[in-house]
């Protein structure tokens, strides 16, 4: 025979309300510990701009146009590493520069592609929305330029 005794809450001092609240932070506790993980990968393998000095000559007048590739996705997620095998990605990641702490003033897509785009504040691109929405009747002004 065994000495096990039936415990009420009063008596373990367990209640359903403190579980709940107990499971709540170890979860919040978990995700967070995800999220600084993932931090210190990006830290890790990002290196700024500016590790190679620069060795070139400035020449006198600068050519016309700019080399600049500017890749935009839509409904991604932030990984460290590839869980894939991704080789051009990660040729470009390699030979270019990767932002890895970055914010964006609007999760929509059309708000935040205009302030990329312009280098202006959703006001004065008039940008609130997606298009294509009843209430959003206009696109963006080519005159705001780039």
């Amino acid at each position: 025979m065994s000495n096990k005794k039936n415990l009420s809450a009063e008596e373990t001092d367990l209640t359903r309300r403190k579980l709940l609240t107990s499971a709540g932070i170890l979860a919040a506790g978990g995700m967070l510990s995800g999220a600084v993980k993932a931090d210190e990968k990006c830290a890790v393998k990002a290196k700024p701009a500016w590790d190679k000095p620069f060795t070139g000559e400035i020449p006198e007048k600068l050519p016309e146009g700019y080399n600049i590739l500017l890749v935009v996705t839509d409904q991604e997620r932030f990984f460290p590493t590839f869980p894939f095998p991704v080789p051009g990605r990660e040729r470009l990641m390699k030979t270019g520069v990767t932002f890895c702490n970055h914010q964006n003033t609007s999760n929509v897509c059309t708000p935040s592609r205009s302030v990329l785009y312009t280098g202006l504040h959703m006001p004065q691109t008039k940008m609130f929305d997606n298009l294509g929405l009843p209430w959003m009747p206009y696109d963006l002004d080519p005159a705001l330029g780039t």
